[in-house]
């Protein structure tokens, strides 16, 4: 049955700083829809363990923004695309506060870990109110839903995606420039929940050259070798250019059960690198191990020193790996390759509310 309204959703994420359409909404058309973006106005730090009193602050303010955004009379079909978990949540607070039928998905509800006491009871009274959670995983669903007591059925798995833009840029310089005369290298990116100790431990073995782009707080109780080098605060395209000339890219995770690592190792995919990474929650789903990268043992610094050393020692290998892990990224992890799918759920969800 066609529907006779407007549906108008409201879209906030902490990472969208003006009224601009961006992220998956961009791609996204159909004249049944409306889209209207409720800017952050504050950093959204995604390497803490856990938010700051500040931070809560800044996302409590921007929930109720988007909130207050809607008319009182306005059509019940409206609803929230949130990005993370603290938005949703405390969407899922006012909702169940105030009785309203507003619709909330939650996209990339990348939790990380449960937790239980006061914060516990809080996330499970607001969580019963939003109405479909898209994550990043396939374990994550089971985790989830045991926790919150919420049927799986409203867990969703969505592959992560990212924008392709940036990814395109560098790939066009660096088709312009010449790797050669460099000195080759291992390199690793990433802060949160990444395993430097049994990295450390792989590489120092080998001898290789080594670049390590994180925060100090990744690497503060590891004795780093003369062959490792830690750089910090280099931008989004440094990063790139970085992974695009290394030899071998690592992501390696901490904690297996914490997905973890998906944004670095999908764009060193799109470059067309072969990725090694850490064989957990937020990894299988991605690389079919042994054909577009490899998954080595969580926490094994013998298995990474090994997937290393095969890399590094056989280019056609992780040329033809590379250029695999490239098609898939490109066709299954981009913006556009999920906006069909983000659409279809809000009309399932508009329909329920109507």
């Amino acid at each position: 049955m066609r529907r006779e309204f407007l549906i108008k959703c409201i879209v906030l994420t902490p990472f969208t700083h003006n009224s601009n359409i961006g992220w998956i909404p961009k791609h996204i058309q159909g004249n049944e829809l409306e889209f209207k973006v409720i800017p952050a106005g504050y950093h959204h730090d995604r390497s803490r363990v856990s938010s700051s009193f500040e931070q809560w602050f800044d996302f409590i303010k921007h929930a109720l923004r988007a909130w207050f955004s809607i008319g009182i009379g306005e059509n019940k079909a409206n609803g929230f695309i949130t990005c993370f978990p603290q938005l949703p949540l405390i969407l899922g607070c006012l909702k169940r506060l105030t009785f309203s039928k507003r619709f909330i998905l939650a996209w990339t509800f990348n939790l990380g870990r449960t937790y239980g006491g006061v914060k516990g009871k809080i996330a499970k009274f607001g969580f019963k109110a939003v109405d479909k959670f898209i994550v990043h995983s396939r374990d994550e669903i089971e985790i989830y839903s045991n926790w919150l007591n919420i049927p799986a059925s409203r867990f969703e798995f969505v592959p992560l995606a990212v924008q392709a833009d940036s990814i395109d840029d560098v790939l066009v310089e660096h088709q312009r420039k010449s790797a050669e005369g460099i000195e080759p290298y291992v390199l690793s990116l990433g802060t949160a929940n990444r395993d430097y100790s049994s990295l450390v431990k792989a590489i120092k073995k080998t001898g290789y050259k080594t670049i390590i782009v994180a925060g100090q707080s990744a690497v503060s109780d590891i004795q780093l070798p003369a062959n490792v080098e830690l750089m910090s605060g280099l931008s989004l395209k440094e990063c790139h250019k970085l992974a695009l000339k290394a030899v071998v890219n690592v992501v390696p995770i901490k904690d297996k059960d914490a997905p973890s690592g998906q944004v670095t190792f999908i764009e060193g995919m799109m470059l067309g690198r072969a990725m090694i990474v850490s064989n957990c929650s937020g990894s299988k789903d991605y690389i079919e191990s042994g054909r577009d990268g490899l998954l080595v043992e969580v926490g094994s610094a013998s298995d990474l020193e090994k997937a290393i050393k095969q890399f590094w020692e056989n280019k056609e290998l992780r040329v033809d790996m590379g250029k695999k892990a490239k098609a898939k990224a490109l066709q299954c992890y981009r913006f556009e390759s999920v906006a069909p799918t983000m659409r279809r759920f809000i009309f399932e969800l508009a329909n329920e509310k109507a």
